[in-house]
């Protein structure tokens, strides 16, 4: 066998042996895709904001995880079927997965715009301040479809400490392969 193709082999092999180290989130879902969306989604907050902005690196979500499906399915086997299901089960799959550590670009974009995402940081500065100096946003790392042209995430947009919403966020991705947002679901607000 000549010694180009025994690299070749050892080369593919390296490959699958490192991509089944990854964790099952990883490998389930394109993490290039989910990262676009979470940079276009900051990008609309600070858009639709008059003040500055800041990102919870480590947000605390109430995203479903997959046992909390289960649970729900069998108290509620109608939803089997659903088809909302699947993509679902792929953001609960990905819940402890930070988008602002995970997404090296969304990262760039948050230092290079002077964008606070530092949590401790972010507690010193809202402490004690009925209405906060600047927009939070708490953001899931996107979970993107099967077939790669829905996706999910949850988020939750905070203006002081009794004023904040939840939502669930779907971006679909359009004929030129960009991603668009399609529409932000109320789930909660304080």
């Amino acid at each position: 066998m000549p010694a180009c193709s025994v690299f070749r082999w050892f080369s593919l092999l390296l490959s699958i042996s490192l991509a089944a180290c990854l964790p099952a989130s990883e490998r389930i879902m394109p993490m290039e895709d989910a990262c676009d969306i979470a940079l276009l989604y900051v990008k609309r907050f600070e858009a639709e904001n008059d003040r500055p902005i800041a990102v919870w690196t480590e947000p605390k979500l109430d995203i479903p995880t997959n046992e909390g499906i289960d649970t729900f399915l069998r108290a509620n086997p109608k939803y089997r079927n659903d088809p909302e299901l699947p993509l679902l089960r792929r953001l609960a799959s990905v819940r402890q997965i930070s988008a602002v550590e995970r997404c090296p670009r969304l990262k760039e974009w948050l230092t290079k715009t002077n964008t606070l995402h530092d949590d401790d940081r972010m507690y010193d500065e809202i402490a004690d301040h009925e209405i906060w100096p600047f927009a939070a946003l708490a953001m899931s790392l996107p979970a993107v479809s099967e077939d790669g042209t829905t996706a999910l995430m949850y988020t939750a947009e905070y203006y002081g400490p009794l004023a904040g919403a939840t939502y669930s966020v779907r971006y679909k991705k359009d004929s030129d392969g960009s991603w668009v947002w399609e529409r932000a679901d109320l789930s909660g607000i304080s």
